[in-house]
């Protein structure tokens, strides 16, 4: 099908001055509203979880903001590329603030897990957004020192997301976890109305909108497959080996529709370009370590060690702190030494971190345990620089909002598929454990969430606590020794594909300055 879509009719970058810096602004006030929902939500939802007696759906909460926000990225990213960004933007941005309203007004953990189906349907346009225009206005070099500022806000969020998440649980009601980011966002919005002017052309192009179903089809089929295997679904059972099937046949029809595609989603043909293939399996790890760990090191620290919400918020704050600080140099490694040794050293350091997640013990003090996800933050910041920066300074302008969208495709991916495979794990055991200790198949949902809820905890007998932190603690191990094995096969791609990426710069566009 073909629409009216817009094209730059300009080439070069938008002029330093003052309204670029407004505008960078702007992008960086965007860039807030994710980080600060990303990380308040965190440390607040096993207390949350215990309120709304739903651990059956914990993982959903992560996994269906996730899904959504990663099968609406390529989408956003490429009609961002027809379109224009501004009105992607406002679109996206409309739709995150309402689910995030709802979040709040939720009184059930299925409401809660619906309106973050919204809120990824908004949020798959913010961040890739965000990149993309930076990618626009700024060259490689520049762009290395906003990225550095745009580290810098992700930065502080992650120090003040986990600490206003516990302050927020233990004192105030957990709506506000949500509600809080609404001004925020409202923020954000009006500056980017204001200095978002884009200059276009009309042009007659295709919309892959085959490629959208079929894509969002199989990725939602294999999801429930790793959510619900072995509890609603039995393993080897018929349901299951057609939601497979389902789920395989579509997502090679989306490969098929996207080598036909006049306007594919996803271009295939930039993967054929080291830079954009070796990048984006690093994002694989990046995104893979990002989620797991924010969604099941709170698991660790209130379900198995027994610690509340502020030592949580301390851990998340080191993994996010350290984060965004190695970030704001990753830039400027990048030029400097090349894609090779960043993604090395920065890949190394976060199968470290990992090992040290998964051998974490309840000896362990919390601030052992700070420091590991410090060094993993580190890992996390120099190489995810260096994996947007090679495949975006390797494809022209009307692939450029594409191939970034692809590498948060494959971050959220990549995390969306691994926690509904953890979260289906972990709910597997707990449940069985509970039943084991002498529950019903109706009482165990409940007792689970009271041992992750710290005020309710001491409902339960000493013996149940024993029993199913026994159970916990391996499975967390499990599920961390998982990544510490993928980020160890990481590291040995780029040690050995990585050596000949050499991106070249590919032409900026520009962008009107504010009337």
């Amino acid at each position: 099908m073909t629409a009216t879509a817009v094209r730059r009719d300009s080439t070069s970058v938008m002029p330093a001055g003052r309204e670029r810096q407004l505008l960078t602004f702007a992008l960086l006030i965007a860039t807030a509203t994710v980080a600060f929902e990303t990380q308040v939500v965190t440390v607040a939802l096993p207390s949350i979880t215990g309120e709304l007696q739903g651990i059956s759906l914990y993982p959903w909460v992560f996994s269906g903001y996730l899904l959504m926000s990663t099968i609406t990225a390529p989408l956003y990213g490429k009609l961002a590329d027809v379109f224009g960004r501004r009105p992607l933007f406002f679109f996206g941005f409309t739709v995150f603030m309402t689910g995030t309203f709802l979040c709040g007004a939720s009184t059930s953990m299925p409401l809660l897990v619906g309106a973050r189906v919204i809120q990824g349907l908004g949020a798959g346009a913010i961040l890739p957004l965000v990149l993309t225009v930076l990618g626009d206005i700024y060259t490689i070099k520049d762009r290395a020192r906003v990225q550095g500022a745009s580290a810098g806000v992700w930065g502080f969020f992650s120090f003040l997301g986990p600490s206003t998440g516990a302050f927020i649980i233990e004192s105030m009601s957990w709506r506000w976890v949500f509600w809080s980011n609404l001004p925020l966002c409202i923020l954000a919005l009006a500056l980017l109305a204001v200095f978002l002017r884009e200059g276009i052309a009309r042009k007659q192009v295709n919309i892959d909108y085959a490629g959208a179903v079929t894509l969002t089809g199989g990725v939602v089929c294999i999801l429930l497959v790793a959510l619900e295997g072995g509890r609603s679904l039995v393993w080897g059972g018929t349901p299951m080996i057609l939601l497979v099937t389902v789920g395989v046949v579509l997502l090679v029809l989306f490969g098929i529709v996207e080598r036909r595609a006049v306007d594919p989603i996803l271009p295939f043909g930039a993967f054929r370009i080291r830079a954009v293939a070796v990048g984006n399996a690093g994002n694989v790890l990046i995104g893979a370590a990002q989620f797991l760990l924010t969604s099941f090191l709170p698991l660790l620290i209130q379900g198995v060690r027994g610690e509340g919400a502020t030592a949580t918020g301390l851990v998340l704050t080191a993994l996010g702190f350290a984060w965004s600080l190695a970030a704001m140099v990753g830039g400027r490694l990048f030029i400097i030494l090349g894609f090779r040794r960043v993604s090395i050293v920065g890949t190394g350091l976060v199968t470290l971190g990992c090992l040290a997640a998964t051998f974490a013990s309840d000896g362990w003090p919390v601030w052992v345990i700070a420091v590991a996800m410090a060094l993993t933050g580190v890992g996390q910041g120099i190489s995810s620089t260096a994996f947007l920066y090679a495949p975006q300074a390797s494809v022209p302008w009307n692939q450029r909002g594409a191939v970034t969208s692809s590498t948060q495709f494959a971050r959220n991916m990549a995390g969306a598929v691994l926690v509904a495979i953890g979260g289906g794990w972990l709910n597997a055991h707990l449940f069985g454990a509970a039943m084991a200790a002498g529950a019903t198949a109706e009482e165990a949902g409940p007792m689970i969430s009271r041992l992750l809820s710290v005020s309710e905890r001491g409902s339960l007998d000493a013996s149940v606590v024993a029993d199913l932190g026994a159970v916990l603690g391996p499975v967390l191990f499990e599920i961390f020794g998982l990544l510490t094995l993928l980020a160890f096969a990481t590291c040995i791609v780029m040690i050995v594909f990585a050596r000949e990426v050499r991106p070249v710069e590919a032409q900026p566009v520009h962008i009107a300055a504010a009337d």
